[in-house]
């Protein structure tokens, strides 16, 4: 691991480092490792560390816009590993690419909906410029993501999408045809 990993490492997690890095020690909080990951997005992904995306975010000199090898930017690694709190702080900053898309067509919501976080998908819903609309590669749609891997938060996000009419205009027939046929493809296996 190089002088630049282990910085990162340990300002995105301090607490079992025991040691804190803070951005006016000098380091650069855009440089970015082999996967091009930078600073913010390992401190995005890590539980209780969202006053370090706090303080980074507070340097003029950050970038949420740099994307990692694989298209993540800060808050979709924020929604793919649920972190809430980390998903509204990046929220709050102007011009945030609420619907960049990483190599596999995710956005930030669709993560949100995919590891069942019902606190982000709200926080990103709420956000003026979100398209709930959009699909990934495979064709998914965030309804989609929410019936497939999450039955029970589908049924809690129901009078929310219902209310919503962005999320309304992602939700198709197809969907839920779509979904019972990958549940019995999954229950009975290939043979179905």
């Amino acid at each position: 691991m190089d002088c630049l990993d282990d910085s990162m490492w340990q300002l995105s997690d301090f607490r079992r480092s025991g040691r804190r890095i803070a951005p006016s020690q000098g380091i650069d909080p855009n440089l970015q490792d082999d996967f091009g990951w930078t600073a913010l997005m390992l401190a995005s992904r890590r539980s209780g560390a969202a006053d370090i995306v706090d303080r980074l975010l507070q340097e003029n000199r950050v970038d949420v816009h740099l994307r990692a090898k694989d298209g993540l930017n800060a808050l979709i690694v924020a929604s793919r590993y649920d972190e809430d709190r980390a998903v509204e702080r990046l929220l709050r900053v102007d011009g945030i690419e609420v619907n960049a898309q990483d190599e596999s067509g995710r956005t930030a919501l669709m993560w949100a909906a995919y590891v069942g976080d019902r606190t982000s998908v709200e926080l990103l819903l709420g956000h003026k410029e979100v398209q709930a609309d959009m699909v990934d590669r495979e064709g998914n749609s965030i309804a989609f993501l929410l019936l497939k891997w999450n039955t029970v938060l589908s049924h809690e996000f129901g009078t929310v999408m219902q209310d919503d009419e962005r999320a309304k205009a992602s939700y198709t027939g197809s969907d839920s045809m779509q979904v019972q046929s990958t549940w019995k493809a999954d229950a009975y296996g290939p043979f179905a």
